[in-house]
């Protein structure tokens, strides 16, 4: 009994006044029952003193508010809801929870760590063979991701969980953080699902894991794929096809199967095509008032009889609208620099070449500002076609050259190891070497820049 009420007494004497410092007069009323304290469930629900708590949906959605802003920063608020979700009854919603409240709290208070890791490393190991019972959409597919994907990895996400952080405490998405990529898609998914938490924690790291196995094909560019073909195909059920997210990972899986080029192109041309009937109907609707709508309406009916059967319009393709899809932005330079490298690749495996050629020199005036996935198309492009022609080898030099100057600008690079970059610069250069007459493609004497 003397070492437990030391064991006590010690442990009490590191949280309390950790849970003192981040205390705040105005949070000192919440939610949770006054009768019992958090801390003090915790304590008596640990060593079997009490019976675990029910998280009732009034306290769930209290504590998803917390995480989601409401509490506006306050840190003494999360500390209660952790110790809270560790007095209730075990499930995956709870361990979910508790695991990543947890891990924001060790990033925030060291002085946490050697207090909550141990049960941290039990709740992860739980969370691993849970079954999520609810309702809710994307805690489900959390349950899939943790389950048949990603295990507890993305607790050990230092960009994710800074970023869950900033949205607690109200601050800018990415402040604090310099990966240099996908600043904007972090952004987008947050507007989607900004009333949805767990679909917001789900699709951030779902972009997250793309991003790796984009970095993890280019380390094996000139390997077999068919871990990363497996791995896509389990992330593909995941994903929710209606969310701006999978038009992501619809790119990166075309990149390396060039095979689904095709689905790619009848993607983007329905979603081209839809984005024109629908700029058009606004148009035409600006023609007429509300008040000739209904005059002529009139007018239409009375003269229907008479009137001879008006011929069918004619849809203009495509093709004929190209000005219209470029001056509307339909298609980003990223989408188009993907479509047009796979298909390059897709018509080569067909043995058309002239359909290759002829798709090549629309890439000559690709900017040198790409993004990763635009840049691993390129590459992939450059390090699987052969040219066939004099005007290939001019529109490919152009792609080395382009893709030089990307690896060459640390301000797009800074998320990639020296040794990738480093590799790739290698494979580039070498091609470039082959494009201009030296055929060793194993020359060794390249200088790269590691800067």
């Amino acid at each position: 009994m003397t070492k437990l009420l030391l064991v006590l007494g010690s442990v009490a004497s590191i949280i309390i006044p950790i849970f003192n410092q981040v205390r705040t007069p105005a949070k000192k009323n919440n939610n949770k029952n006054s009768s019992s304290h958090p801390l003090i469930d915790w304590f008596l629900i640990s060593f079997g003193m009490k019976l675990p708590n029910k998280l009732s949906p009034e306290e769930r959605t209290s504590i998803i508010g917390h995480l989601q802003g409401s509490a506006k920063g306050s840190w003494s608020t999360l500390v209660s809801d952790y110790f809270y979700l560790n007095t209730c009854e075990i499930n995956f919603e709870n361990c979910f929870l508790s695991l990543l409240i947890g891990r924001m709290l060790q990033s925030k208070y060291t002085k946490f760590t050697p207090i909550i890791n141990h049960q941290l490393m039990m709740k992860a190991g739980l969370l691993m063979n849970l079954h999520d019972k609810s309702d809710d959409k994307y805690l489900k597919k959390l349950n899939q991701l943790v389950g048949k994907v990603d295990g507890i990895s993305m607790f050990a996400s230092e960009d994710l969980i800074a970023r869950l952080t900033n949205v607690f405490e109200g601050k800018l998405i990415h402040n604090g953080i310099t990966d240099g990529q996908n600043h904007i898609k972090y952004v987008e998914l947050y507007q989607e699902f900004q009333n949805d938490y767990y679909g917001i924690v789900l699709n951030w790291r779902l972009l997250e894991i793309i991003h790796q196995l984009n970095l993890t094909y280019l380390e094996e560019l000139n390997e077999d794929h068919e871990q990363i073909l497996n791995d896509v195909q389990t992330i593909e059920k995941i994903l929710d096809q209606k969310s701006s997210i999978y038009k992501y990972f619809e790119l990166f899986v075309t990149i390396i199967d060039s095979k689904r080029s095709p689905n790619l192109y009848a993607s983007l041309r329905g979603k081209v095509q839809n984005s024109l009937d629908r700029f058009k109907a606004e148009i035409e609707g600006l023609d007429l008032t509300d008040h000739e709508i209904y005059n002529t309406s009139d007018e239409e009916n009375t003269e229907l009889e008479d009137a001879p059967p008006a011929p069918p319009k004619v849809k203009p393709s495509l093709r004929a609208q190209r000005s219209l899809v470029a001056s509307l932005g339909l298609v980003d330079e990223e989408e188009f620099i993907i479509l047009t490298s796979c298909l390059i690749l897709y018509f080569t495996s067909l043995q058309q070449p002239s359909q290759a050629s002829r798709l090549l020199f629309y890439l000559k005036d690709s900017s040198s500002k790409l993004t990763l996935l635009g840049f691993t198309a390129l590459v992939t492009l450059i390090n699987n076609l052969k040219p066939t022609a004099d005007e290939d080898s001019e529109a490919l030099d152009i792609l080395v050259k382009n893709c030089r100057e990307w690896l060459n600008d640390t301000k797009l690079t800074d998320f990639m190891e020296v040794e990738l970059r480093s590799e790739l610069t290698k494979i580039v250069v070498n091609k470039g070497m082959i494009l201009n007459g030296v055929e060793d493609e194993t020359e060794d004497n390249v200088v790269i820049n590691k800067d």
